[in-house]
């Protein structure tokens, strides 16, 4: 897959910082987009959804990192600071062994 940086704005002083990609039309989910937008999600969240795995894909393949626990982190922040419906500590436990167990069914085992 290739991912193309377009621009990314980030002004000294100012909070936000602007970030611009682009993907191939094949590389994001169109079904989850099609789901989100008939419960009436907002179209940035649907993009944004429809897009991750795709640049998660890329992250870890070309910089070797993962996402998942700084995601995860990063839900459970929002949970704690502002009390937001998000996940608990239980669910995200459940969560990341879900996430272990359906990553390692897709793994190949390595001769030694």
């Amino acid at each position: 897959m290739t991912f193309k940086k377009i621009h990314v704005t980030d002004i000294p002083g100012f909070a936000r910082v602007r970030l611009t990609f682009c993907l191939p039309r094949d590389a994001i989910d169109h079904d989850l987009m099609e789901t989100m937008r008939d419960h009436g999600e907002d179209e940035e969240s649907v993009a944004l959804a429809a897009a991750l795995p795709a640049l998660t894909r890329w992250l870890g393949h070309h910089h070797r990192a993962a996402l998942f626990a700084p995601l995860l982190e990063s839900i459970l922040e929002e949970e704690r600071v502002f009390g937001a419906e998000a996940i608990d500590q239980d669910n995200a436990v459940e969560l990341r062994a879900a996430f272990e167990a359906e990553l390692l069914a897709r793994c190949s085992p390595v001769a030694a």
